[in-house]
């Protein structure tokens, strides 16, 4: 039975693939799996910020402003205090890190791929439950930047 478009439903994923992209200035995710509900569906996330770390000691510049800086409570291994530093496209977060790299400034985590650094924050391995509002396009249920959370499920691929 084909889904309304603009419903909102619930359905366990067990995802396949996934790719990041940096497209109109925004980190894009894409996952791609298959739901004992709805077949195969695609996840994407269109408001990703990829992160690094750096010591809260260290001095930025910033009248660049291609970034946020936000204190943390984490540690690095020589228990010095971190800030995270966000930034709307991967390609930004890598030029930042060359820059740094001339002041000698270290980065933490700055070569953690987007796409697994989002499913490790959320604590998911391969599942995933999705609540949102579906597309059905082709075949493919598609949710767009839906709330989420891991889940077991285990898919009969027979």
């Amino acid at each position: 039975m084909p889904l309304k478009t603009e419903q909102k439903i619930s359905t366990d994923v067990f995802l396949l693939t996934g790719e990041w992209s940096d497209y109109k200035g925004k980190n894009v995710l894409r996952f791609i799996g298959t739901s004992e509900g709805v077949g195969t569906t695609e996840i994407i996330i269109t408001n990703n910020k990829p992160v690094l770390f750096i010591n809260q000691s260290a001095q930025l510049n910033n009248s660049e402003k291609t970034f946020l800086r936000k204190e943390t409570s984490l540690i690095n291994f020589n228990h010095d205090t971190v800030d995270a530093v966000y930034f709307n496209e991967q390609k930004k977060l890598l030029a930042f890190v060359d820059k740094l790299g001339e002041s000698e400034i270290t980065t933490y985590e700055s070569d953690v791929d987007p796409l697994r650094r989002f499913l490790m924050e959320k604590s998911i391995s391969a599942q995933m439950k999705i609540n949102g509002i579906v597309e059905q396009k082709n075949l493919i249920t598609r949710f767009i930047n839906p709330d989420i959370e891991p889940c077991a499920v285990t898919p009969n691929f027979v």
